[in-house]
C-alpha cells in the first residue's frame, strides 16, 4: 500500500544529477572521474544539513509515515508544490500561512524538534492566532516604520484590498 501512496517524479532527481554533472564538466573534471565525484558529493554528510534538503526530506518522510500508519487518502496534487515552497522559504520567513495538512506535519516529531527556524506557522485552523500575531506586529510598529509604509504604499496602506473579490 505505502509504495503506491506517493509517486515521486524522478525528473527532479535526474535534473539535479545533470546539473552537478554539467558543473563538474565545466570545472574540467575528467569524464572518468565525474560519476565517482557525483557519488562522493551525494554521500557527503554536510549535504544533509542544507536547509532545503533537510526540510524536503523530513516533510516527505512525514507523508510516508502517514501512509504507513494507514492513511487512506493520498496527498493532494499540491503537496509537491507545498513541500518545494516550504523547503525553500521556511528558513527565511518570520511567519507563513500554509495549509492545515502541512502545518500538522510541523507539529509532529521529529519535525517539531529538527526544523525550528523560528518561523511562525499558521493555517486555517489557527486563523485567530494569525490575526493576533498581525495585530501585535501592527501595535508595535514604530512611527518610522509606519511612515515608510505610507511612502511605499501610499496613505491608505492599511486599507484592505478587497476589489479582487468583487
Amino acid at each position: 500500500m505505502a509504495e503506491q501512496f506517493i509517486k515521486i517524479d524522478p525528473r527532479d532527481f535526474i535534473t539535479g544529477i545533470q546539473m552537478i554533472k554539467i558543473r563538474l564538466q565545466r570545472a574540467g573534471v575528467p569524464d572518468t572521474d565525474i560519476w565517482p565525484t557525483i557519488l562522493q558529493y551525494l554521500a557527503t554528510p554536510s549535504l544533509r544539513e542544507i536547509p532545503f534538503q533537510k526540510i524536503s526530506a523530513m516533510l516527505w518522510a512525514a507523508v510516508a509515515r502517514k501512509a504507513a500508519s494507514g492513511r487512506k487518502d493520498p496527498p493532494n496534487r499540491g503537496m509537491s508544490n507545498d513541500v518545494e515552497m516550504l523547503s525553500t522559504l521556511l528558513p527565511y520567513c518570520d511567519a507563513m500561512l500554509i495549509d492545515n495538512e502541512c502545518r500538522s506535519y510541523f507539529n509532529e516529531q521529529p519535525l517539531l524538534r529538527e526544523l525550528d527556524f523560528g518561523t511562525r506557522l499558521f493555517s486555517e485552523n489557527s486563523k485567530q492566532e494569525l490575526l493576533d500575531y498581525l495585530d501585535q506586529i501592527r501595535s508595535t510598529a514604530t512611527s518610522g516604520h509606519i511612515n515608510l509604509l505610507k511612502e511605499v504604499y501610499g496613505e491608505n496602506w492599511d486599507a484592505p484590498y478587497t476589489t479582487l473579490y468583487q
